[in-house]
């Protein structure tokens, strides 16, 4: 009785701890099916998130220029010009039409390079070549509202970046500062270098940004506003600036003038240089 006993405890126990080992398995599995699918979750959503700020970004880049575009053929179109000032119209539509199209091929481009996440070229940017060629659109822009856009910028100066995300930034700073600055105002890029970084400034003399508005100027927070002529914002570029600036080790931030108007920095590191030291 007692060996009876002794085995039909041993059996129960044997299939008890195959049960338990069965079921933990399958609590395991269970775990880490659900981990994949959280996982799945989190890169679906920002798989998502990318993809919104890829058409933010086309949207917000291309609705300035097609504007000059229309703007200048509702002037061939409905006022009458010397033969002079048609040609100068024509050239003037024509280059905008190059620059658009130059600028939404790299545009798109780059956000067919992000569907799968976004990923950042670090190269050497050479500052004063690349903001001469991409900005100007932006100067037609501001020729048309009849805006000064200088440029003063040092020759020569390279710095860590990502080309496509470096233009995307600074146009959009240039964009603003045009959007929000009356008619006869003017626009400044300029440069600042020290050992470790360069300071690129976009300063105008135009409506400047309240107090109250200067804590959300990077945040989703940020409300759309109407430029000088109406000019509409959606809001999202600063939030675009500063997240592109910050993907390539960059910063962002923005400086009240002391007369009218605003100033916002973007800082990027020097190429070649680590932690204050040359390589």
């Amino acid at each position: 009785a007692a060996l009876l006993i002794c085995l039909s405890i041993t059996f129960i126990r044997n299939n008890y701890d195959k049960e338990r080992k069965v079921v933990f398995q399958k609590n395991t599995e269970i775990e880490e099916r659900n981990a994949r699918i959280v996982s799945q979750n989190v890169e679906l959503e920002k798989l998502n998130s990318e993809k919104s700020k890829m058409f933010s970004i086309v949207a917000h880049d291309i609705r300035s220029p097609l504007s000059s575009i229309l703007g200048y053929l509702e002037v061939l179109a409905e006022t009458d010009m010397t033969e002079e000032e048609n040609q100068k119209i024509k050239h003037r539509l024509l280059q905008v039409t190059k620059d658009t199209s130059e600028m939404l091929s790299n545009v798109l481009a780059w956000s067919k390079s992000q569907l799968d996440g976004a990923r950042v070229d670090i190269i050497a940017v050479d500052v004063a070549r690349e903001l001469t060629k991409g900005l100007s659109l932006e100067k037609s822009i501001a020729c048309k509202k009849n805006i000064a856009l200088d440029l003063n910028l040092k020759e020569d100066v390279k710095v860590a970046a990502d080309l496509n995300m470096f233009l995307i930034v600074l146009r959009n700073l240039v964009n603003n500062a045009i959007k929000f600055t009356p008619e006869g105002g003017k626009v400044q890029v300029f440069m600042e270098v020290n050992h470790e970084n360069c300071f690129i400034k976009v300063r105008d003399n135009g409506l400047g940004v309240s107090e109250h508005d200067q804590d959300n100027l990077f945040k989703l927070k940020a409300h759309s506003t109407f430029g000088t002529n109406n000019e509409k914002g959606v809001g999202l570029g600063l939030l675009l600036c500063k997240e592109f600036t910050e993907l390539q080790d960059g910063k962002i931030w923005y400086e009240a003038n002391d007369g009218k108007g605003s100033t916002f920095v973007v800082s990027f590191n020097l190429y070649g240089v680590v932690k204050g030291r040359e390589i």
